[in-house]
């Protein structure tokens, strides 16, 4: 390398780090040894000509953009000089190094709040920028205040501390009001043991476009009862941020709520949160918002906390050992997809849909081992429930909870393709409802009381390009017993021997005849919905003879006498059932 490029990289260094003064001409022509130097500015309409193909490198200083300049061909190139990522450094005042920061912004370890406002302020001054926190502990009497956009604070880790004064009270530790683009990082918020009352960790009122990242957030206490507040806490229309990589932790149980997205705030993603040990983990009463992959337990209420909440999509989060339920949706929470969770070991129910919230989807979730209900539904209608795995529910199995429980007037719901396993009681449970619709539903197991119970009117049982008939076998031993086609036997099932039907409804009934001589004028409850299809077969050489003269049974001549092999197949029009044939068994 020829000298003069050396003069080259003292020069760069010289004005990163002392500054430069352009004042007089210089030319040199060979070594050159130095630790400072001075160049003529030019503007750009006068800049000199570009170094000639002989290799000698010219720079120069451009007083129009203000960058600095060189040439070892036939054209110019600018030198950028780095900026730092910080605009202002505030020190703690148990900082290691605070000299790192201006004597005007170390703080003296009483309200540093105002130090950092100070400091904020000088960057909004300047259109925005950096303040990065040092490491130490920060005492916070009152609200850190971002009123101005583009604004990032910044701190060393856990190991920088915005902790609340003792027994301070309605301190919004970070306040941001009316702004857009801001960056929230690398800090710790400490509530200081849950002192005081009221306090909010990060409080964004009409906020866009801004992240909160990388945070740990613990022993806050909030506002609880019918207003609740956050840890984090979004109000006033905060739309499109991000939530992100938080640790949010050990707040008060009786009070914080640690993310709450209130009305308005839309379109807003919380993801890979890590939140344990708070009263609720993810509350919200707003529209749009993405919430995924988060890991929410051992909270002291409910996991995840829906009122009047519209068109959210909750994905691929862990949800467990939370005091009540996993997921609870209430008060119109609707249209909202609830899909590949993990729902697991809550105390009360998986997930539970209350008080008219409609057309949500609930799909592709592993629910189980809760204490209650996998999934409960009361009170709400035209729902999806597909294709989720739900097994050992009523995990303390007091036969008193389902795999789902349909229940309160929930009608026109959709319940298919799921596999529902040992859930304590029975795995579906209509207890009353219109219009539900079941249909490729996979239940099994042995540690249950029945397959489906259906107490609801006009439920539809049906295969869209198929429907196989699995049979049920009944026993008849009096006159007076009823054939119900909405409640079979505990026979073995023939596809899955070793589990069992325990009074699932069925559109093929074997009748076995087991009181030792023919029956006669056998009756038969009503069919559930308008088309449904009944299959009766003999099953014993005592013949049962089906009623013609009931009122709910129309046969096309006599009373059909059913014998061994026997078959009459009938179909319920809503009124009564009619027969479509009938063969008697060779």
């Amino acid at each position: 390398m020829k000298h003069n490029k050396a003069i080259l990289l003292t020069l760069v260094v010289m004005l990163i780090y002392c500054g430069a003064a352009f004042a007089q001409q210089l030319s040199v022509d060979g070594d050159i040894d130095t630790l400072s130097l001075s160049l003529t500015p030019f503007p750009t309409a006068s800049q000199p000509a570009p170094s000639s193909t002989d290799g000698e490198a010219k720079i120069y200083y451009d007083t129009d953009d203000n960058q600095l300049y060189i040439s070892e061909n036939s054209s110019w190139g600018s030198i950028a000089v780095p900026k730092n990522v910080a605009t202002i450094i505030v020190a703690a005042s148990d900082s290691l190094t605070p000299s790192k920061a201006d004597a005007v912004y170390q703080c003296d370890g009483i309200a540093d709040q105002d130090t950092i406002n100070d400091a904020i302020t000088a960057c909004a001054a300047i259109g925005g920028g950096a303040v990065y926190l040092l490491e130490g502990t920060y005492n916070i009497s009152a609200s850190i205040n971002i009123t101005s956009d583009n604004i990032s604070l910044i701190g060393a880790g856990a190991g920088t501390v915005l902790q609340v004064a003792t027994d301070a009270t309605n301190v919004d530790v970070i306040n941001a009001a009316g702004v857009s683009r801001i960056l929230i990082s690398q800090l710790m918020i400490d509530g200081n043991n849950n002192t005081g009352s009221n306090n909010v960790g990060i409080y964004f009122a009409n906020v866009n476009n801004s992240k909160i990242d990388s945070l740990w957030l613990t022993a806050i206490k909030s506002m609880g009862g019918m207003s609740p507040e956050g840890v984090i806490y979004f109000n006033n229309t905060s739309v499109n941020n991000i939530i992100s990589c938080n640790y949010i932790y050990s707040n008060d149980t009786s009070s914080s709520y640690a993310i709450r997205l209130g009305e308005d705030s839309i379109n807003n993603i919380i993801s890979e949160n890590y939140i344990k040990g708070n009263r609720v983990g993810i509350s919200l009463d707003s529209s749009g918002n993405i919430i995924s992959n988060n890991n929410v337990e051992n909270n002291a209420l409910v996991g995840f906390y829906l009122n009047g909440a519209v068109n959210n999509t909750i994905v691929a989060n862990i949800i467990r050992n939370n005091d009540t339920n996993g997921i609870w949706l209430l008060l119109s929470s609707v249209e909202n997809n609830i899909s590949n969770n993990v729902i697991k070991n809550n105390s009360m129910s998986g997930i539970v849909l209350f008080s008219s919230c409609d057309r949500n989807i609930i799909s592709g979730n592993s629910i189980y081992a809760n204490t209650q209900h996998g999934i409960a539904l009361s009170g709400s209608s035209n729902n999806i429930i597909s294709g989720n795995i739900i097994k050992d529910n009523d995990f303390a199995n007091s036969a008193a909870y389902d795999g789902i429980s349909i229940q309160n007037s929930s009608d026109y719901n959709l319940v298919s393709s799921n596999r529902l396993m040992d859930n304590d009681n029975y795995q579906i449970n209509i207890e009353s409802g219109a219009f539900n619709y079941l249909v490729g539903n996979h239940t099994y197991g042995t540690d249950y009381e029945g397959e489906i119970k259906d107490s609801g009117t006009n439920t539809k049982y049906t295969g869209k390009e198929k429907i196989t008939l699995e049979p049920v076998t009944i026993d008849l031993a009096l006159s007076t017993d009823m054939i119900d086609p909405s409640f079979g036997d505990d026979a073995e099932s023939t596809a899955y021997p070793g589990y069992y039907h325990k009074g699932a409804p069925s559109s093929h009934i074997i009748l076995n005849n087991t009181s030792g001589g023919n029956l006669s004028d056998v009756a038969m409850e009503n069919g559930k919905a308008a088309g449904d299809l009944l299959i009766l077969e003999g099953g014993s050489a005592d013949t049962v003879e089906i009623l013609d003269s009931a009122s709910n049974v129309n046969l096309s001549s006599a009373n059909c006498t059913i014998g061994l092999y026997d078959t009459l197949e009938l179909i319920w029009n809503g009124i009564e059932w009619l027969e479509i044939s009938r063969m008697d068994y060779p």
